[in-house]
C-alpha cells in the first residue's frame, strides 16, 4: 500500500495515463507497473519505520490545521468586533425599516452609526451578459472582464483575466473605477456576496453579468468598511435571501440593493480600515507561515516515502536528514 502511495509509484502512473477532460490509466497498463519487492522482513521494517514517521507527520498537521482553523475564527471576530465597534458602551438597536426581507438579528449600533440599504449607499448595477451572437460585430470594443471566479472573498484573483468584445457604450458605462465594492451574484450558496474592492489593477476592466458593483455615494463610508460588512453580514444575509437551484445558488440584483449595510459615524470609518488593515495583515503573516508548516510537512512526507523505496530510510537519526536532502534535491 506504502509503495503504490509513493512519489516513484504516481509518477509512473502519470506516465502511462491518457485522456484529456478525465485522466484514466488503462487496467492493462496499470498491471504491468512495477513495485518492489524486497524480503518479508525489510518490508515489515519499513512499515513500521513508515507509520512511526508518518504519524507524527500527521499529528502535526493536525495541530496546524487546528491553529490555522482558530486564526480564521479569530480573524472574523476581530472584523466583526471592528465593524460594530463593541467597545463602544453607549449603543442603539438596529432599526431597519421592513422590506419584505429576512433581515434576521442586526447588532446594536454605537449612538451615530446606523444600518441602511444598500442601495440607499451605493449605486448598485449588474454586469454584462456575454452574447457570442455579437463578438464578431466590427463596431465592438474588446476589453479585459471580471468573472466570478476573479471575485473572492476579501481579495480578488487576477491571474486569468478574460476578454470581451462590447459595445463602445456598453463599456464606458461598465468600466470599473478605483473604490468600486465587487459582489458575487451567484455560485455556491455560501459564497453569494462575497467579494471585494477594486483598486484599478486593470484599465477599461468591466464586470459579467454574475458580478454585481457597488458604488458609494455616502461620504461617511469607506470602500473596504463596505466590503468586509457585505462578506460577514451580508454574506449571512444573501444565504438567507438568495434562491437554490439544483446546482447553483443566485441573489436578484433588486435584492441585494436591500442588504443591511452599517453606516459608521462621519470619520469612524476610515479609522477603522487602518486599524483592522493592520490586525488582518499580522494575520496574514500568521497563516502564512502556518501554511508553509504545512506544505514543509507534505514535502517531508513524499520524501519519506521516496527514501523508504529507494532503500535511504534507516531507522535512525540520519532520517530526518535525508528527508531534508530530498526535499531540497
Amino acid at each position: 500500500m506504502w509503495a503504490i502511495n509513493s512519489p516513484q509509484f504516481h509518477s509512473s502512473v502519470l506516465a502511462l495515463q491518457s485522456g484529456t477532460t478525465r485522466k484514466r490509466i488503462s487496467r492493462k497498463n496499470l498491471a504491468n507497473l512495477t513495485v518492489p519487492v524486497p524480503h518479508l522482513n525489510e518490508q515489515r521494517r519499513i512499515v513500521d519505520l513508515l507509520e512511526d514517521r508518518l504519524s507524527r507527520l500527521d499529528a502535526a498537521d493536525k495541530g496546524l490545521a487546528l491553529s490555522l482553523a482558530k486564526l480564521n475564527s479569530l480573524r472574523e471576530q476581530t472584523i466583526i468586533h471592528a465593524l460594530t465597534a463593541t467597545d463602544v458602551p453607549d449603543r442603539v438597536d438596529a432599526a431597519l425599516a421592513d422590506v419584505g426581507t429576512a433581515d434576521g438579528g442586526l447588532p446594536s449600533m454605537p449612538v451615530g452609526w446606523s444600518w441602511a440599504r444598500l442601495g440607499d449607499v451605493a449605486e448598485v448595477v449588474g454586469g454584462v451578459t456575454k452574447d457570442s451572437k455579437k463578438q464578431d460585430d466590427p463596431s465592438f470594443v474588446e476589453v479585459p472582464y471580471l468573472r466570478v471566479a476573479n471575485v473572492q472573498r476579501g481579495h480578488l484573483n487576477l491571474d486569468t483575466v478574460t476578454h470581451i468584445r462590447v459595445d463602445p457604450a456598453k463599456a464606458k458605462a461598465l468600466r470599473l473605477e478605483e473604490g468600486d465594492v465587487l459582489l458575487n451574484e451567484g455560485g455556491d450558496r455560501d459564497k453569494l456576496a462575497r467579494g471585494w474592492v477594486w483598486e484599478g489593477q486593470i484599465d477599461d476592466c468591466i464586470h459579467q453579468n454574475h458580478v454585481f458593483r457597488a458604488r458609494l455615494n455616502e461620504p461617511r463610508l469607506d470602500p473596504y468598511f463596505l466590503s468586509w460588512t457585505t462578506n460577514i453580514f451580508g454574506g449571512r444575509w444573501a444565504e438567507r435571501n438568495g434562491k437554490q437551484s439544483v446546482n447553483l445558488a443566485s441573489i436578484s440584483l433588486s435584492m441585494i440593493r436591500k442588504m443591511p449595510v452599517i453606516v459608521p459615524a462621519d470619520g469612524e470609518a476610515q479609522r477603522v480600515v487602518v486599524s483592522l488593515h493592520d490586525q488582518l495583515a499580522s494575520y496574514d503573516r500568521l497563516a502564512s507561515a502556518i501554511t508553509e508548516s504545512r506544505n514543509r510537512g507534505k514535502a517531508l512526507r513524499r520524501s519519506l516515502l521516496t527514501a523508504a523505496f529507494s532503500g535511504r530510510l534507516l531507522g535512525d537519526h540520519a532520517d530526518a536528514s535525508v528527508a531534508e536532502e530530498m526535499i531540497h534535491a
